[in-house]
């Protein structure tokens, strides 16, 4: 959710939950085609995974689902990146890095 709420800040968008951060990400990056529906499902995935893993006391994730979840982050974060890097002023520090 951080690369996520990185991704809102180039737009100096903010919110103040899990399931709003996702309604911002699919309004202003998916619909406009600047990031996949895919990889926004790698958000909503994470998101899932993470309440059943806090709520859910009988909830055990296996190997391959953690493998799979640090693959997807890793793609998320990468186009995160991607488009940070191409979006006018997004990322601008004042020449502070």
């Amino acid at each position: 959710m951080l690369a996520a709420g990185a991704l809102l800040a180039t737009k100096d968008l903010n919110a103040k939950t899990h399931s709003g951060t996702i309604k911002l990400i699919n309004l202003h990056f998916v619909k406009p085609g600047l990031l996949s529906k895919e990889m926004a499902g790698v958000v909503v995935k994470a998101k899932k995974s993470r309440e059943s893993s806090d709520y859910n006391i009988y909830y055990e994730a296996g190997e391959e689902e953690a493998g799979n979840q640090l693959v997807n982050a890793a793609r998320f974060i990468e186009e995160v990146e991607r488009i940070i890097n191409v979006t006018p002023n997004a990322g601008d520090t004042n020449g502070v890095q």
